[in-house]
């Protein structure tokens, strides 16, 4: 009797030390599976603006997108050191943000996405996906073609002025001050802006937006929860 007691028990410990290894395996498998960020936990740097496949403007607060009134219709946007909101209007010109409603660069045109470089001058995409800079001087405004910069559909500039654009693959490029270079397997994306602590934020083709992430490992976009249903943004 006393064996049959003693085997028992040591069956139930041996069970007991399976059902504990099998748990520990589990969760070192939840561990190692679950990433160790994710960004609807970490938040940007920068006011987000976004122009809505409407055509509206937007602004990211708290996780989900805030319509401007009255302000439509753009279709990109970017965002001057002073605050001062500057978009590109269906027309294909310039229009700054006046309170509640938008006023027009004379003969601006004709471009179809722009930036704000480090010296406060604007960069342009024109229609020919060329990058060009907006010249102003006491007789005259034109825009000014940067040679050998084809190929792009949208544009923004870092804080050190190197200037990332997306070329018509869709895929992100540096410039490299004559000539584009591609970042591998950075694709599928329409437009690209870039956050206070110097992160690459995508418009992904979904109109999601996207957080490109690098490690030694890999590098990929990852995805901003409920961020999608814009085509351009801006960050300052």
């Amino acid at each position: 009797m006393v064996n049959l007691i003693k085997f028992d028990i040591m069956k139930n410990l041996k069970q007991s030390t399976v059902n504990i290894m099998s748990a520990m395996f589990i969760m070192a498998l939840l561990f190692t599976v679950t990433p160790k960020f994710s960004y609807s936990q970490v938040s940007l740097e920068g006011n987000i603006y976004g122009v809505g496949q409407d055509k509206m403007l937007y602004t990211w607060d708290k996780g989900s997108w805030k319509k401007t009134p009255n302000s439509g219709d753009i279709i990109s946007v970017a965002i001057m050191e002073d605050g001062t909101i500057v978009a590109v209007g269906k027309d294909k010109q310039l229009y700054i943000w006046n309170r509640d409603s938008w006023k027009v660069v004379p003969n601006s045109g004709h471009v179809i996405s722009i930036a704000v470089m480090k010296d406060g001058k604007i960069l342009g995409v024109g229609t020919d996906n060329k990058m060009y800079i907006w010249t102003q001087t006491a007789l005259s405004t034109l825009w000014e073609e940067i040679p050998n910069s084809g190929g792009v559909i949208a544009v923004t500039v870092m804080k050190d002025g190197t200037i990332v654009g997306v070329g018509k693959d869709k895929q992100v490029h540096m410039w490299t001050g004559k000539s584009w270079k591609v970042i591998p397997n950075s694709g599928d994306v329409i437009d690209v802006a870039i956050s206070l602590d110097q992160k690459i934020v995508g418009v992904g083709a979904n109109n999601s937006l996207y957080v490109w992430t690098q490690t030694a490992l890999y590098s990929a976009w990852e995805e901003i929860p409920n961020s999608d249903g814009v085509v351009a943004i801006a960050i300052n």
